[in-house]
């Protein structure tokens, strides 16, 4: 369940809670990108195999690491969303590294959640890192929100039409 496509969706399936509702695309953009932060320590890789070893899913999945990443994020993101404070930016996108490090505990390798204190990592050992039926449930839940609010506004555009049609007759 921790491959970066299956981040991804989860963090656009959790701005549908109702945190696109009220603070629009800006929550969207927050929480993906919250969610796809913590994998910059891909970036290791290009000093060498054992370094991204070393360093895979150390303080970028860390919940103090992810401050950080969150605090660097929301100050790009700010360029683009001026209209909502910085706080709630950073807000979100905590948000979502959150969840990327709880999706990553729940896999074999699991991740140091209390990195610099420990560098234990911290796994329930329970999905594999691709697990296509979570991702494809995840797929399935924005797919059908998605068409209830297209159902919803088509409802509400007809409603409309038929009140002031109405209004009109009086």
């Amino acid at each position: 369940m921790a491959d970066n496509l299956t981040h991804g969706l989860a963090g656009a399936l959790l701005a549908q809670t109702g945190l696109q509702q009220r603070y629009g695309r800006a929550a969207t953009v927050a929480l993906v990108v919250g969610t796809e932060l913590p994998d910059l320590d891909s970036l290791f890789a290009l000093g060498g195999s054992v370094l991204s070893f070393v360093h895979h899913r150390g303080m970028t999945h860390s919940l103090l690491g992810g401050a950080g990443l969150a605090l660097l994020g929301a100050l790009l993101l700010w360029r683009l969303f001026r209209a909502h404070p910085y706080w709630r930016l950073v807000l979100l996108i905590y948000l979502g590294v959150v969840l990327h490090i709880g999706m990553d505990v729940l896999t074999p390798y699991g991740t140091q959640v209390f990195w610099p204190f420990t560098a234990r990592r911290y796994t329930a050992d329970a999905l594999f890192i691709l697990d296509y039926f979570y991702t494809g449930l995840m797929v399935v839940a924005l797919l059908l929100i998605r068409m209830v609010c297209q159902q919803r506004q088509r409802q509400y555009g007809f409603r409309s039409l038929v009140g002031l049609g109405a209004e009109s007759a009086l």
